[in-house]
């Protein structure tokens, strides 16, 4: 985690390390998972209504009282129930 903050100081743009609570995540933030072992940096994603639902073109809330909707650069988008994580600590980079 300490070399993106470095390599984003180096580039100019401002980090931060902290650790939150689900209930603290917001659009945009990088969310640390491990899958299977193996770390991934996911970015907490606004999605398209009709990306899901192919009706309305409206943007929902990429978080509901049951998912979070993360985009991996390796994995594409994720879809991650809460009920199983609602007690989790993630750490995030905003």
């Amino acid at each position: 985690m300490y070399g993106l903050k470095t390599a984003a100081l180096a580039k100019g743009a401002t980090a931060i390390g902290v650790r939150l609570t689900v209930d603290q995540l917001e659009t945009n933030y990088m969310v640390v998972l491990s899958i299977n072992g193996v770390n991934h940096f996911e970015v907490v994603q606004n999605m398209e209504k009709s990306e899901i639902f192919p009706v309305e073109n409206h943007r929902f809330s990429n978080i509901t009282n049951t998912t979070v909707y993360l985009f991996d650069h390796n994995l594409g988008n994720i879809e991650m129930t809460l009920a199983n994580s609602m007690n989790s600590i993630l750490e995030l980079h905003c």
